[in-house]
């Protein structure tokens, strides 16, 4: 919840994220290092070959998101005093599109690629969850900022910053080397994974998760249009939910499962 159970409900996601932890830990096994690669624009791709070929190559792209519109003169050094601010709701929007869709992306590969058939599934929920959300996102990013250029990149990074923080978890900005669209890091972790797949994966998706609920929570608190304040309440509770089916099905995932 986001309103006065907030406490509460922090104990709940906390309980889950350990619970998860412990059997992730127990689960996986040790991972190859990925190679860092930089992740460009490029043609859209979306089977889990196709993904990691595109990602390995660098030319990786995800439509419909924050990076679709005008950043305006980009010439200009990012100076945290010469930044024009835009809104929080316009922030927000971005953010989250950028965000959903590169979980849209990982769910793809996550439904492609996992041994488990329950995992599979998760990772079709993520892919068309991620995927109604942008779409969701965009409209009202359409309808109420029409002719808006995209935020400036420090409003994002610092944004999502501040919701992993409040997560305990390192700020990077989500920006997943770069793009939080492209979450190049995961994607590289989830192609280069062999045994054990399925438990990094549910650790990636966790990870996700955990900071939408944080910055469901910050949007709640700050967000102006009615609409945003249910998308974050409902982002907010239905992501603590699903963090709690995550601990329940780590429990049970065995490394090298033939697939159900």
């Amino acid at each position: 919840m986001l309103d006065g159970t907030m406490g509460s409900s922090a104990a709940r996601r906390g309980v889950a994220v350990m619970v998860v932890a412990v059997a992730l830990a127990v689960a996986r096994p040790a991972m190859p290092a990925a190679t860092q690669e930089t992740v460009a624009t490029g043609t859209p791709v979306t089977g889990a070959a196709a993904i990691c070929a595109a990602v390995t190559a660098g030319t990786l792209a995800t439509p419909g998101t924050a990076d679709d519109h005008d950043h305006g003169d980009e010439s200009v050094p990012t100076d945290p005093g010469a930044v024009v601010l835009a809104p929080f709701d316009l922030v927000y929007i971005d953010a989250m599109a950028a965000r959903d869709a590169g979980t849209a992306t990982i769910g793809r590969l996550i439904a492609d690629r996992a041994t488990d058939a329950r995992v599979r599934d998760l990772g079709q929920t993520l892919a068309a969850g991620g995927e109604a959300n942008v779409a969701a996102l965009g409209a009202w990013r359409e309808a109420w900022y029409p002719a808006a250029p995209a935020p400036d990149d420090l409003q994002l990074v610092q944004l999502v910053d501040e919701a992993e923080a409040g997560a305990g978890a390192a700020a990077d900005g989500g920006m997943g080397g770069g793009d939080p669209a492209v979450p190049e890091d995961d994607l590289l972790t989830l192609c280069t994974a062999t045994d054990g797949f399925d438990s990094v994966a549910l650790e990636i998706v966790m990870a996700r998760i955990v900071t939408d609920v944080a910055l469901a929570a910050i949007a709640f608190g700050r967000a102006e249009r009615v609409e945003l304040l249910g998308f974050a309440r409902s982002r907010g509770e239905s992501g603590e939910e699903e963090l709690a089916r995550i601990a329940v099905l780590a429990t049970g995932i065995v490394v090298g499962t033939p697939p159900v």
